[in-house]
């Protein structure tokens, strides 16, 4: 793909800037981008290529922020979107509410295929269902591979532009846009082809395959808690009995790589019941290891309500 940009805009807004310094900084980080995908130039691996790529788009842009937003093309219509370059991305802000409300703006463009201009704090286009959440401008261009969206270039600008009125921004920061993702890509493309993505694409899989393996864990994880529950405030009659009962939740427990939580401590413990004081039926312990040593919190005399949390890694023994 041939990437070009527009030389009779481009010379216009350089002869705009306000002054020789930033005339020449701005058109060296446009000879740098062009440079990054010349065919005359070695193909650098994704990841360094993408890092390098999109800190000359901030320092083209003086943009608050630029990310891009990565997924492996094998699995493009069903991986969520992974953020593989970083550029002053704290600057926005954004608490968890504000990144869930990101993440549907990016999905929205990935579904739409084709660039999109944000204003901050609204909708890409009316009844489009996603907003903006920040404070600054979003320019944001899908990229593809082999005819699948598989990244998302981002620039933040804002709230304030720094180089350019709002009334410019649509025009000349959206045309440089077409020509960044037409790099983008190319540059992708060559990644790609010159580097074994074998690994690459193994890496993304078992990432996945982690992600699913851990959604799973927290479903049997509140399943299990959910049932404990039924147990809450029962005294099963005898110790042996209440010592029964507490045996075959530890074994439940351990089969599925998971702990009691200690409503004392709030560290991982097993569950036990032991004869204590003038309780005939014995009191229920949370039975755990901390720095001062073995340990044991609790001591009602009926089942108590039980949270749960991943089984700790094995203690090492003391060298």
């Amino acid at each position: 793909m041939e990437a070009t940009l527009d030389t009779k805009s481009l010379d216009a807004y350089v002869s705009s800037l306000p002054n020789a310094t930033q005339r020449r900084k701005f058109l060296s980080n446009v000879d740098r981008l062009s440079k990054l995908t010349d065919e005359s130039n070695r193909a650098q691996p994704l990841n360094e290529f993408l890092s390098e790529f999109g800190q000359h788009v901030a320092e083209l842009y003086a943009a608050t922020a630029v990310a891009i937003w990565f997924r492996s093309p094998d699995t493009a219509r069903e991986q969520s979107l992974q953020r593989k370059v970083n550029v002053g991305w704290s600057n926005l802000r954004l608490d968890s509410a504000s990144e869930e409300a990101h993440a549907l703006l990016l999905d929205y463009a990935m579904r739409l295929s084709e660039q999109v201009a944000v204003n901050p704090f609204s909708a890409p286009a009316p009844r489009a269902g996603v907003s903006n959440p920040t404070d600054s401008f979003l320019l944001l261009a899908p990229v593809k591979y082999e005819q699948q969206d598989v990244a998302i270039l981002e620039i933040a600008l804002g709230p304030k532009p720094l180089r350019s009125p709002h009334e410019q921004l649509m025009s000349s920061y959206m045309e440089w846009m077409t020509w960044l993702g037409q790099l983008l890509q190319r540059g992708i493309e060559r990644s790609f082809a010159a580097t074994d993505q074998s690994l690459f694409l193994a890496m993304e899989t078992l990432q996945r395959t982690a992600a699913q393996a851990e959604q799973m864990q927290d479903q049997i994880r509140q399943q299990i808690e959910a049932s404990l529950k039924n147990l809450a405030g029962k005294n099963f009659g005898t110790l042996a009995e209440n010592q029964a009962i507490t045996k075959q939740v530890h074994a439940l427990l351990d089969s599925k790589g998971l702990r009691a939580i200690c409503p004392e401590c709030r560290a991982a413990a097993i569950l036990r019941c032991q004869k204590a004081g003038n309780a005939k039926t014995g009191a229920f312990m949370f039975d755990h290891y901390l720095d001062t040593g073995r340990t044991f919190h609790g001591g009602q005399t009926t089942f108590p309500e039980l949270s749960l949390t991943p089984k700790p890694a094995r203690r090492q023994p003391n060298k």
